[in-house]
């Protein structure tokens, strides 16, 4: 999540640094004089408590871009996941009748895999290249 642009994370190291400032130079200026110790110790169980929550919220930013750096993004997974299952025969006799008719390949792709639109150009040539390869095994099959 971003505000103005910048990144969660470096807001909450921002407002880290502002507090602890702040608090370092309330305590050298005004919380020092006699009177104030109960007011010193209220707003030091507040910087504490912030302190532990900003520290919670850093853990979590990292983790989740732990878990974002260890899984594939989506259109990979979905492109690889089809790579893995080549498509049905009858997903093969549509291709290849849509072929005969002079469709596209990157139309054809578009009929056998619905999520083909959405993928990057690369994981689009892989599926091509696949479908194609399964499209010329089955025509050498059968002829």
């Amino acid at each position: 999540m971003n505000f103005l642009g910048v990144p969660r994370k470096h807001l909450i190291y921002g407002g880290l640094t502002f507090f602890s400032v702040l608090g370092a130079i309330m305590k050298v200026t005004v919380l020092d004089g006699p009177g104030s110790g109960f007011l010193t110790w209220y707003l030091g169980f507040l910087y504490l408590v912030f302190v532990a929550w900003a520290i919670g919220e850093l853990r979590k930013i990292q983790r989740r871009e732990q878990e974002e750096r260890a899984a594939p993004p989506e259109g990979v997974a979905a492109a690889s996941l089809s790579l893995m299952n080549p498509p049905a025969e009858e997903a093969l006799i549509s291709a290849e009748t849509y072929l005969s008719l002079g469709e596209s390949l990157d139309t054809v792709c578009q009929f056998v895999e619905p999520r083909y639109r959405d993928w990057s150009a690369s994981e689009k040539q892989a599926f091509r290249s696949q479908l194609r390869a399964a499209i010329d095994e089955r025509r050498a099959k059968a002829g």
